[in-house]
């Protein structure tokens, strides 16, 4: 809504607006989901789980493959090539938020 509102307004969005956006949404996402913290650094995405819950996360694992459980068991790490990885942590993000979200209407619906 921010991103249209901006457009009718002022038109195209310089790159570091639409980024700017792109990393807010990445960090609501993140909060909605109860993702603690989400990293990126030298070409690997780290997400910080706390506990993690195994089956949603399989969903993006079969969407992602290479993702894995890091040894502390605490963070999902996924190993990209990616240049624009704010963009690509957003859409794991959507996928995760969408599990959970699909997950809890599942538990709704069985009540």
């Amino acid at each position: 809504d921010i991103a249209d509102e901006f457009m009718d307004r002022f038109g195209d969005m310089p790159k570091p607006v639409a980024r700017l956006l792109d990393v807010a949404l990445t960090k609501s996402l993140a909060e909605r989901a109860g993702i603690e913290r989400v990293e990126d650094k030298a070409g690997t995405l780290t997400f910080i789980t706390g506990k993690p819950d195994l089956a949603l996360w399989s969903e993006v694992f079969s969407k992602y493959p290479g993702m894995y459980f890091g040894p502390s068991g605490d963070r999902v790490v996924y190993r990209h090539r990616e240049i624009e990885s704010v963009g690509l942590a957003k859409e794991i993000l959507k996928t995760y938020y969408a599990a959970l979200t699909d997950g809890a209407q599942g538990e709704k619906d069985a009540k």
